[in-house]
């Protein structure tokens, strides 16, 4: 049984990279996770537990 994939023939859809060979929506999920990661981080550091803080953050 053959599967077949069907290509577009119109590429201007193509994603582009923009930084270090990401994509616009790799730069907004990983600032958005930077966002939340590290400020929870030092939160959760000033608990004294480095591996919880490691752990979640």
């Amino acid at each position: 049984m053959a599967a077949y994939i069907s290509v577009p023939r119109d590429l201007s859809r193509v994603k582009t990279n923009i930084l270090m060979n990401l994509t616009r929506r790799h730069l907004v999920c990983f600032g958005a996770g930077a966002l939340v990661g590290v400020p929870l981080f030092f939160v959760l550091k000033r608990t004294g537990n480095i591996s919880l803080a490691t752990e979640c953050g």
